[in-house]
């Protein structure tokens, strides 16, 4: 007979939050770790982030997509004056011929 599959023995260090006080339980200590949760790298900090938690903070959620907002629109205002300076101008001609040679 073949031999059976065994499942998976790992255990994770972070696989489980501890609870403080029970023994036995691999994991992080969570109000140690909030305190000692490293600033996300970015343009800007922001809060700390923790391993994991039942309240999740997306207040910066907002701020974000009014960023992207304007960074869209500026982008498509750059590409209205890019047509109409190659289009009603003779840059557009004189870039053309620049090409070609």
């Amino acid at each position: 007979m073949a031999k059976k599959k065994q499942g998976k023995k790992h255990k994770f260090k972070y696989s489980t939050p501890a609870v403080p006080g029970q023994s036995g339980t691999v994991g992080v200590d969570l109000p140690k770790r909030a305190a000692t949760a490293r600033v996300q790298p970015g343009i800007h900090a922001r809060t700390p982030v923790a391993a994991s938690g039942p309240s999740r903070d997306f207040s910066y959620v907002g701020a974000d997509l009014r960023r992207i907002g304007i960074l869209a629109a500026c982008l498509v205002a750059l590409e209205l004056v890019i047509w109409f300076v190659f289009g009603h101008t003779g840059v557009g001609n004189a870039v053309y011929q620049m090409v070609q040679a």
